[in-house]
């Protein structure tokens, strides 16, 4: 039933004794399902109701404010207490303004022993609405902490708070002013894809574009997609379009007047005898615990599904999400996020939220949360919607400017408005950090202060740029409660929505303008930042001989990495599906040692920054990734599968697992894979060797990643009993069994974003990102990358995805002056 809202007028202003009254009015002749609130803003009283019902609740509103205005003029209206004709009573008057709100509290609050209201400063309350500085679920953790209650008012502008004790009370009002600070003083998150191209000793030289397939044909048979970010079915393969419209980065020789002859024909870095060698870190010696599952009364009695189980099975390995049915993560419209439901623990919301609110995913993938947010022409940035440190991002820099002073005043009023009170702490800590030696100096940051002298092997004016842009991403996460990664991940880029007539073909005549590096870079980040037009793999072997390469590499001081860790996780994607038909997913990780689980979002990649690496095989991103906390969401499903999960060892290998679905969820499992992870650390020199030129604490990640397929399912009336094999893959369709991926990580970095984890809502962390900054750790990062893809140009050489070149690109360009590139 459509719902229609509208506000109740009149020249006379209710008093707050005057709102309790017309209340009782309205209530008492209230036979619809209205809903009744008192907004700040004219300081009217707002109703909701079904449309069909608005001219009996518009009557019954007039019949009761009739009442009161014809009895309090008869009586001498100005020496009572319910109405006056000053329409601007409320803005003069704080006390007036709760008392107003508190009139129509939901009974939660009405039955608390103590009431109060906490409202959002005036600077704020034009740039963003309440539900995104603190949305339900982070209001229901506020809540908990403080042993309150916490409603938001209907208009968005204030809280109601119910508590036990005026104390209780005050450290809520002090933590959402901790909040609202922090909306008015953190940085703006510079959240916008960036690329940057690192040419080693030709940084001088100029760049242009080319089809892929007019390149070296030996890389384009090592180029693997993963079926859960692209469709390879047939007919439809992203291959066709990675092939046919794929663009990359290539250096040109102004002398010769052509393209430099780079990236080279791929050497294999491990001889053909060596190729189908085993990754030794999980070769047969490992082995797999394990798990047996929870009995459970509804596990007993089991068939199979019948004719639904091909499609079942069909589904898992076809029926993956479309990205325009995703939900939009946490963002919640007017209307909803002025209400607040109570959650069934069995059926819970399908909205996470971040505390600080929610966010938008910046990679074009197939099983992506939420649509991505093109960039604004004339500011070009991806903010993620709803996330309390980008709320500004819709407002033009100039408005920015103006309101900063306001805002600030405004926060700072509030805050010393309860500063004599006692509120449990200081939910603030070291806010003065970067100006505090003392802080400093015990931030586990502080010991990586001092370095070598940077190497001259890497443009140290791009070193500078891609660690500033580093600094950037990080900024305003200061008061985020979550899982927060920053991660270098080596694989190939593609830009796949170029012009055909921008980018060079074989035989084509010299017309497609080229330009200096720095001009390209600027071009690629004001035209290619938005969905869809930069694609990014990251597989990069299918043999485990190539990871055994990796692990052992050597620079001249040596090996570069000695074993720190090896374990097994599985990784179960799921989905949840919202009644609208849209739907969110996220990942139940469960340690293959003690079987424990965390939850995270599927796709939770915040934002890229792309290095071009046109003289190698390989190219790298850095990818900030930042996950809200799920527990409260998806806590119990995820408990109750893994409880009832199975592990089976098989003497071939990988295991077979059972997973028992309980329908009473309403969540699918879409795809589940088992995933050995071995860590590396970076070694330091040995006694008397040279010294290590890059002594920067790095960690390096190679994961054996396989694919898994459903063998047989069946069904009880509570449950889906699934059991899953390793996938075969699919050879004619480019998809693999198993594969590796290659990352990297900065210990330093880690360390610090490890305090967001366990923040509680209010506080900051001790880290900022100029420290990251002054520490080198981005510095170290960066160089360990550059270093790193200089060394895996023949990995993946024996690969091959069996895909023909099936889109056809023309051979030559229009005829016509050499101009613009974009």
């Amino acid at each position: 039933m459509e719902e229609i809202e509208f506000n109740f007028g009149s020249n006379w202003t209710l008093l707050p004794e005057g709102v309790k009254e017309f209340a009782e009015g309205v209530q008492e002749r209230n036979k619809w399902n209205v809903k009744v609130w008192f907004g700040l803003d004219y300081a009217l009283v707002n109703f909701r109701c079904r449309k069909s019902d608005k001219g009996p609740v518009m009557a019954a509103a007039q019949a009761a404010l009739d009442k009161i205005v014809h009895r309090e003029v008869a009586n001498g209206w100005s020496s009572g207490n319910k109405i006056t004709n000053n329409r601007k009573h409320y803005q003069s008057s704080q006390k007036c303004k709760e008392a107003a709100l508190l009139v129509f509290s939901p009974p939660e609050i009405l039955r608390a022993s103590f009431r109060a209201v906490w409202f959002l400063p005036e600077g704020l309350a034009g740039e963003i609405r309440l539900g995104y500085l603190v949305p339900d679920e982070a209001a229901a953790k506020l809540g908990q902490l403080t042993s309150c209650i916490l409603r938001a008012n209907p208009d968005g502008r204030a809280f109601l708070i119910g508590a036990n004790s005026p104390k209780d009370a005050e450290k809520a009002k002090h933590k959402l002013d901790a909040l609202a600070e922090h909306a008015a003083h953190s940085p703006q998150p510079d959240l916008c894809r960036a690329s940057f191209i690192y040419a080693e000793e030709e940084q001088d030289m100029k760049a242009t574009l080319q089809y892929l397939k007019h390149g070296p044909q030996s890389h384009l048979k090592i180029i693997f997609l993963d079926r859960t970010e692209h469709d390879l079915a047939p007919g439809r393969s992203a291959y066709a379009h990675i092939f046919g419209k794929g663009v990359v980065v290539r250096l040109w020789d102004s002398d010769a007047g052509k393209l430099l002859d780079y990236p080279k024909e791929m050497v294999p870095v491990i001889t053909s005898e060596r190729k189908d060698e085993p990754f030794r870190a999980f070769q047969a010696t490992w082995t797999y615990n394990k798990k047996e599952f929870l009995h459970d009364l509804d596990l007993d009695v089991q068939s199979p599904v019948g004719s639904s189980q091909d499609s079942m099975l069909e589904s898992w390995m076809t029926d993956l999400p479309k990205l325009d049915q995703m939900l939009p993560h946490g963002i919640k419209g007017p209307e909803e996020s002025q209400q607040h439901e109570a959650q069934d623990q069995t059926h819970p919301d399908v909205q996470p939220s971040l505390v600080m609110g929610s966010y938008d995913p910046s990679q074009p993938r197939r099983l992506v949360p939420a649509p991505i947010h093109e960039n604004d022409s004339q500011n070009p940035r991806v903010y993620p919607e709803g996330m309390l440190l980008s709320h500004r991002s819709t407002m033009n820099q100039q408005a920015r400017k103006k309101k900063k002073k306001t805002i600030a005043n405004s926060v700072s009023n509030s805050s010393n408005n309860n500063s004599n009170n006692n509120t449990g702490g200081n939910v603030s800590r070291n806010s003065n950090l970067r100006n505090n030696a003392a802080h400093q100096a015990r931030l586990p940051i502080a010991a990586a202060t001092t370095r070598p002298v940077s190497k001259p092997a890497m443009d140290p004016v791009l070193v500078y740029r891609i660690s500033h842009k580093l600094m950037k991403m990080l900024a305003g996460l200061s008061m985020f409660t979550g899982d927060l990664t920053l991660k270098v991940n080596f694989g190939r880029i593609f830009l796949t929505r170029i012009d055909d007539d921008l980018a060079w073909r074989q035989g084509q005549k010299p017309r497609v303008p080229v330009m200096s590096i720095e001009q390209l870079k600027d071009n690629l980040d004001k035209y290619h930042a938005g969905q869809g037009e930069t694609s990014f793999t990251k597989i990069l072997t299918q043999k485990g001989a190539d990871a055994n390469f990796i692990s052992m590499m050597e620079n001249e001081s040596g090996r570069i990495w000695q074993g720190s860790q090896r374990r097994t996780v599985y990784e179960i994607i799921c989905r949840k599906t919202a009644k609208d038909g849209t739907w969110f997913l996220f990942v139940i990780e469960v340690d293959g040692n003690d079987f424990s689980h965390r939850l995270r979002c599927y796709s939770y990649q915040e934002c890229s920054l792309f290095v071009h690496c046109p003289k190698r095989t390989w190219d790298f991103e850095v990818a900030l990734s930042i996950s809200p906390d799920l527990d409260e969401l998806y806590g119990a499903f995820a408990k109750d599968l893994v409880d009832h999960m199975c592990v089976v060892p098989q003497s071939s290998g990988v295991p077979k697992l059972e997973l028992n679905v309980k329908k009473a969820y309403e969540v699918e499992t879409m795809v589940a894979r088992t995933v050995n992870v071995a860590s590396y650390e970076r070694r330091q020199a040995p006694s008397g060797a040279r010294p290590n030129p890059n002594p920067d604490p790095s960690l390096l990640e190679i994961r054996e990643v396989r694919d898994m397929t459903p063998l047989k399912v069946t069904a009880t009336k509570n449950r889906v009993k699934i059991t899953i094999a390793q996938n075969s893959g699919a050879e004619q369709l480019g998809q693999l069994p198993m594969w590796y991926e290659v990352s990297m990580q900065s210990k330093i970095i880690n360390k610090a974003l490890e305090q967001n984890k366990e923040l509680e809502i209010g506080e900051k962390v001790d880290w900022i990102p100029e420290q990251l900054l002054d520490a080198l750790a981005f510095d170290g990062l960066v160089r360990s990358a550059a270093e790193m893809v200089k060394k895996i140009d023949g990995v993946g050489y024996y690969g091959d995805n069996k895909q023909e070149i099936v889109a056809d690109v023309p051979q030559e360009g229009p005829d016509g002056p050499e101009g613009s590139l974009w």
